[in-house]
């Protein structure tokens, strides 16, 4: 439940710290007062979006704490368990900056938004004034019957197999379309393949066929070049082996004499050796060249067929065989697309199959569901100032021929707040003091299937009175039997029915507005009945009525 609330610098509220307790606890006080703005921190530090506008004037931040104990709420220790926080307490903090910035913590340690939000739904439920707007909602409709049903889970499972269903859906229809187009370009493509194929060129060939184009298409220039060179080096007196073999024979005559030259000669002689070899290799690749015209013919012949080609797919030479192996990938997925289209129907069915038995069962738990649930609200419509009145929660079957998210039928909460007039839909009802007490039957009676552990009510009594509002505070009374109740109310007979009764006021000090918020004692809270039956002026009999809707026996 939630035990503790600090509020800080949040619109007209200076400072406020509020210890609740277990029970219906009531938040009265005049129009203006702020009892909806406690609310509205409430639900600022669950998650709402905020702005800088609801830090208090002078101000740089506001700060609201809830700390709630989590004791008897298996669920939500398990939760901060999972998510690797303290479990033995529960205190969520949220820091407003005047500038619209905001930081939000739990047990302390610093959270976003999702994950924060996902916490509240496991401690708190907010019922607001104008819930009967989102309950005309289909979508909010589909959400109470299959929480009621107790389905949520199981509505998760089907919409995920929904969406895996319609992804595979739009692929095969995707695929599909491009099945004449794709057949067109599988045989431009074999046409293209054939040339390539039939030339079937490979990056390394490319580079030796040039390179043996460039030596073929030379070789007279190479023979004269090695010729020549090789004659300078051996094949005459005055090639450079002669010259170095007769000039280490005059230096080698005077070694002994002139030592200082033993390195001069090694160098000499080395350069002589390597010369030799120089010489031998040059006269082998003379002996082994080979310059057939031929060959040359053949080359040059499959290099202008390559040449052709690039020219034809306007790529360079060096792109030639690269696109070859790109197109001949593609042509392999065109060949396989009917494969594909065959393996993504199977799929489909696979999917279809799964989704069909999982809305068979939701369906059936649904029409369970809506048949409990429509005796339940029609019941209490009863007690609400609407004898005769009714409600039926229809469930239509969508388009059979194909799947749906959410499941197979349209659910629609019919109603009819008086005997002889026929069903409608609850957004066709024109009675706004209706709508509100349809509105409250269905917020109770979905309630009651709650094991959330606190419900805030904020004015949902709203266009009611007399009888019927005593009866709405019976009804938020006999819940705080299983949950904590915190209702704000301008309702006396609600008021009066509260475990505890808070009161806030708006109070002016030095040109500045506050508001704050007292618990009243047994006789503070007569006078506060006694304001809220009587109006303006108290009498001796506004205070004695108050006082016996105090002392009434509630159960």
């Amino acid at each position: 439940m939630l035990q503790h609330i600090h509020i800080k610098n949040f619109t007209i509220i200076d400072d406020l710290e509020l210890d609740l307790k277990n029970g219906m606890t009531v938040l009265t006080g005049e129009t203006g007062a702020g009892k909806s703005i406690v609310i509205d921190a409430i639900e600022l530090a669950l998650g709402q979006r905020v702005n800088g506008e609801l830090v208090r004037t002078g101000a740089e931040r506001a700060d609201i704490s809830l700390d709630f104990n989590i004791s008897n709420i298996p669920v939500a220790k398990r939760w901060l368990i999972e998510h690797e926080l303290a479990a033995e307490e529960c205190l969520i903090r949220r820091t407003l900056y005047s500038d619209g910035r905001s930081r939000s913590f739990i047990n302390d340690v610093p959270m976003t938004l999702a994950p924060l939000r996902e916490l509240a739904e496991l401690l708190i439920n907010i019922h607001g004034q104008h819930e009967f707007q989102t309950l005309m909602k289909v979508e909010k409709q589909i959400t109470l019957l299959d929480h009621f049903a107790e389905q949520e889970q199981n509505v998760a499972a089907l919409n995920t197999t929904y969406h895996l269903w319609h992804s595979k859906q739009q692929a095969y229809d995707a695929l599909k379309a491009e099945t004449l187009q794709a057949k067109k370009k599988a045989e431009y493509l074999s046409f293209q393949l054939k040339e390539l194929n039939d030339l079937n060129l490979t990056q390394t060939e490319l580079v030796k066929l040039e390179q043996e184009q460039k030596k073929l298409a030379h070789g007279e220039t190479i023979i004269t070049h090695c010729q020549q060179a090789l004659a300078y080096l051996a094949d005459s007196e005055t090639a450079i082996v002669s010259q170095l073999t007769t000039t280490l024979q005059q230096l080698t005559a005077i070694q002994a004499v002139c030592p200082q030259l033993h390195n001069t000669i090694e160098l000499l002689n080395n350069s002589l050796i390597n010369s030799e070899e120089a010489s031998n290799e040059l006269q082998h690749y003379l002996n082994t060249l080979d310059l057939d015209p031929e060959r040359l013919q053949q080359v040059e012949l499959r290099l202008g067929k390559a040449y052709e080609l690039a020219r034809k797919h306007r790529i360079n030479i060096e792109a030639l065989p690269n696109f070859h192996e790109q197109l001949t990938r593609e042509y392999h997925q065109l060949e396989h697309h009917d494969e594909h289209l065959l393996a993504l129907q199977r799929a489909l069915d696979e999917l279809r199959t799964e989704y069909l038995q999982q809305a068979q069962q939701l369906t059936q738990a649904r029409q369970k569901a809506a048949t409990k649930l429509s005796k339940l609200i029609t019941a209490s419509m009863q007690n609400l100032g609407m004898p005769g009145g009714k409600f039926m929660v229809e469930l239509t079957t969508k388009d059979p021929s194909t799947l749906h998210l959410n499941g197979l039928e349209k659910i629609t909460f019919m109603v009819t707040a008086n005997p002889g007039q026929s069903l409608q839909p609850l957004n066709k009802v024109a009675s706004g003091g209706e709508l509100s007490r349809i509105s409250l039957a269905i917020q109770v009676i979905a309630t009651q299937q709650s094991n959330t552990p606190t419900l805030v009510f904020d004015e949902v009594d709203v266009g009611i009175g007399g009888a019927t509002a005593e009866t709405v505070g019976l009804l938020l009374r006999k819940l705080a039997q299983n949950a904590q109740v915190l209702c704000i109310t301008h309702l006396a007979q609600v008021a009066a029915k509260g475990h505890h009764h808070l009161q806030v006021k708006k109070i002016t000090k030095q040109d500045l507005t506050y508001s704050s918020l007292q618990l009243l004692t047994p006789q503070a809270r007569i006078e506060e009945i006694a304001r809220m039956t009587g109006g303006l002026k108290i009498t001796e009999q506004t205070l004695a009525h108050a006082k016996e809707m105090l002392s009434l026996d509630t159960f």
